[in-house]
């Protein structure tokens, strides 16, 4: 059963984050690079003209759309790798040396890091701070500890 879950729901996040990716590049990919360029354009004008303060005002703005952009492209491509783990670890966890419930328990533990680690990237486009990276942090440590666990257990298996 866990198998099958983390088989179809690891196809459900591939599915997602492939068809994210191309939203994102069909709808604001080409648009946002050329966006980019056109603000960079002020800023270098008006450092060359001795502004600093307008030229840093312009840079920040857009240093800022590269930002949200970078993360979009961050949390659609974290969503397919980490789909991909998932499918791995559906291969593995039923050969680890520990009981259902603490297999469910390490399945749970990664799935939900899975969720709040894209989802934290992905709103720190338009909320940044701290919240958002902690909740990224924490989907990350989750998916780590889960990873790191499954290592270890199959480390263990082997000495047996």
């Amino acid at each position: 059963m866990i198998q099958r879950s983390l088989a179809v729901g690891a196809l459900g996040l591939m599915l997602l984050g492939s068809a994210g990716g191309l939203v994102h590049g069909l709808s604001t990919g080409h648009e946002t690079l050329l966006r980019l360029r056109e603000q960079h354009r002020p800023a270098f004008t008006l450092a060359a003209a001795g502004n600093m303060d307008a030229a840093e005002t312009e840079l920040r703005l857009a240093i800022r759309h590269n930002f949200q952009n970078v993360r979009v492209i961050d949390a659609h491509t974290h969503v397919i790798k980490l789909a991909s783990l998932a499918m791995m670890l559906g291969f593995v966890v039923p050969l680890l040396p520990i009981a259902d419930r603490g297999r469910r328990a390490l399945v749970l533990a990664f799935l939900s890091g899975t969720l709040l680690f894209p989802g934290g990237v992905l709103a720190q486009a338009w909320m940044p701070g701290v919240v958002f990276q902690g909740i990224a942090a924490l989907g990350a440590g989750l998916v780590i500890a889960a990873m790191g666990t499954t290592v270890y257990g199959l480390f263990a298996l082997r000495r047996n």
